[in-house]
């Protein structure tokens, strides 16, 4: 019997004497031996177009049919192809071949291993779009003959990855080495401020546009992992509500954003979010030297995002005074609490709002006093000689 394809050779060597019909028996013509080369090198090309599974596509629903690469004329133990389903199973499932220019063979059960247990295929075990190797077993379907099927694909039901891109969910056994590189993070699409901030899984940091207030991210959508961490970056004021689990904030108060604000998130749990770091674009304030002029008035505009909390004076020496030499910097009480009456007007009031720092200073002529450097004694402070430094922080 003429071997027409790789499913037809023997396994016993002296069986296998034609292959497609060229004569290859001891003692044979050795003019045939080149063609029956060239015949064996086509077999083995279609055995592996059909086991890769590129150009294969199965047809049909449950009773599915596919047309080969290899030639030959009846099923094998052992025969095997890969191909692309096109409709998932809804049930009980067949499967017929066709050699290449042959016909069909005829359908044959298409059955999974549970277990160890020879098992009909159900519904969704065939994905729609997937891609499965199918091996003939003449001993399955009692006998009958049928094809054991194997899944090419992702639990998703896709193929499996050329490339690490196409994997969105990659998982491993055990703790990353990064090999002394980096793990870069990606910018995701902009997000729209929400009551609930439905962020997707297209980055880890993220521009949150509009002024609506947030108490929650994705809650109802819960697509990120539990340990996830990502970044928000605010483009503007709106408030950032702090919740006792959903949404936990520093110091357990709300947030009111400003533009360039960057919160860094942690998912601790199942639609709750924890804020483990919140960096100001704005989030101290350095004032000018300012002249100090008895009972006169400063406006300071401090820039940050809301009432500072946070405030200091600091005195900068211009000329020699009680000790101090040019360029000394105190920090000082704004405001004194008078021992006799004649310190009763010195210093500073600072009354800050959302904008400024709102400065008095103390009637005296001498308007600060402070330890004098070399004696400790306490003693007044000329004003040309020093001026005012202001500092806040939110």
């Amino acid at each position: 019997m003429s071997k027409d394809a790789v499913n037809e050779y023997d396994v016993t060597d002296v069986n296998n004497s034609t292959v497609n019909s060229v004569d290859i028996a001891e003692g044979c013509d050795p003019g045939t031996i080149n063609n029956a080369i060239r015949s064996i090198m086509s077999h083995q090309k279609e055995k592996m177009l059909d086991d890769g599974g590129i150009s294969l596509t199965v047809a049909g629903t449950d009773t599915n049919t596919v047309t080969v690469n290899q030639v030959f004329a009846a099923y094998a133990d052992g025969f095997s192809f890969a191909a692309t389903v096109t409709n998932a199973s809804t049930g009980a499932s067949t499967m017929n071949v066709t050699p290449k220019g042959g016909s069909a063979l005829g359908a044959k059960a298409i059955k999974k291993n549970v277990a160890g247990t020879e098992t009909a295929i159900g519904a969704g075990d065939i994905a729609g779009g997937g891609m499965y190797r199918f091996i003939y077993d003449s001993q399955l379907a009692a006998a009958a003959g049928g094809f054991w099927v194997e899944s090419l694909n992702l639990s998703d039901g896709t193929t499996y990855i050329s490339n690490v891109v196409e994997d969105t969910s990659p998982q491993s056994g055990g703790a990353h080495s990064m090999n002394s590189f980096a793990m870069q993070w990606a910018e995701g699409a902009e997000v729209a401020s929400a009551t609930e901030l439905l962020v997707l899984k297209d980055g880890n940091c993220f521009d949150v546009s509009g002024t609506t207030a947030i108490t929650s991210i994705e809650e109802s959508a819960d697509a990120w992992g539990i340990g996830s961490i990502i970044a928000l970056h605010f483009e503007g004021a709106l408030t950032f509500t702090h919740h006792s689990t959903d949404l936990i904030l520093p110091g357990a108060a709300n947030i009111t954003t400003a533009a360039g604000d960057v919160a860094i998130m942690h998912k601790y749990a199942a639609g709750d979010w924890r804020c483990i770091n919140y960096q100001r674009a704005v989030a101290s304030y350095t004032s000018s030297e300012q002249t100090i002029t008895a009972a006169g008035s400063l406006t300071l505009a401090h820039g940050l995002s809301g009432i500072p909390t946070l405030i200091q004076a600091h005195l900068v020496c211009q000329s020699s005074d009680r000790g101090y030499s040019i360029g000394d910097i105190v920090l000082t009480i704004p405001t004194v609490n008078p021992v006799s009456s004649s310190f009763k007007d010195f210093g500073i009031s600072c009354v800050p709002d959302a904008t400024n720092l709102n400065i008095r200073y103390g009637s005296a002529s001498t308007t600060f006093s402070l330890l004098d450097k070399s004696t400790g004694n306490y003693a007044s402070l000329t004003n040309v000689k020093w001026k005012l430094v202001m500092k806040a922080w939110y």
